[in-house]
């Protein structure tokens, strides 16, 4: 077990909170620094440092109760885009779908709206939509749900169905030939979930 960063923070110096969070999350390994306000807590971060973490810019809040290292959300679109997919997991037990499903899979989406983040509850009842998700409705058998990195998540073939129908073509024949080329379904598994 790591030990606590000795801290005695009369400067107003946020150091010992964030290496707390970085520890708490993983430290210096290759994982995306997503936490609840529960798990920094649980951690030794106070909410005023958590609070004063988020004003100075360090961490963002992705979603209520949720929270990501500012650094997550500095690289590429689909980066930013996983991450807030990220957040929304941990906070809920939808069916992550459609082109975000796409970049949780690493399929390429160029041209493609990442602008909220995609989901799917399960059985029926209308779309909710929301500034930053949107919430399709709709039955996915279990053939084409599976789990990756914790998240449900709908299978290559089906996310690549769904592109097709909701994003631009550019979107979804780059993400189709990708993941064909990339071996992660095949051209038969992508027509069963057409007809599915």
């Amino acid at each position: 077990i790591a030990s606590e960063p000795d801290c005695f923070d009369v400067t107003g110096d946020l150091s010992c909170a964030q290496g707390r969070l970085r520890t708490a999350c993983g430290g210096g390994q290759a994982r995306l620094m997503v936490f609840t306000r529960a798990e920094a807590v649980a951690d030794g971060v106070s909410d005023s440092e958590l609070k004063s973490l988020l004003k100075r810019g360090d961490h963002v809040r992705l979603v209520r109760g949720v929270y990501a290292d500012a650094a997550e959300l500095a690289g590429w679109e689909e980066d930013q885009h996983r991450t807030r997919v990220m957040g929304v997991a941990r906070i809920s037990s939808l069916l992550v779908s459609h082109i975000s499903a796409a970049v949780l899979h690493g399929l390429p989406v160029p041209g493609g709206d990442l602008t909220e983040v995609h989901a799917t509850r399960l059985g029926v009842g209308g779309n909710r939509h929301r500034s930053t998700r949107h919430v399709h409705s709709g039955i996915v058998s279990p053939e084409w749900q599976t789990t990756l990195e914790g998240v449900y998540v709908t299978t290559v073939a089906r996310t690549l169905v769904d592109v097709a129908k909701t994003q631009p073509r550019l979107a979804a024949v780059t993400a189709a030939d990708a993941a064909l080329h990339r071996d992660l379904c095949t051209y038969e598994e992508i027509t069963d979930a057409v007809h599915s």
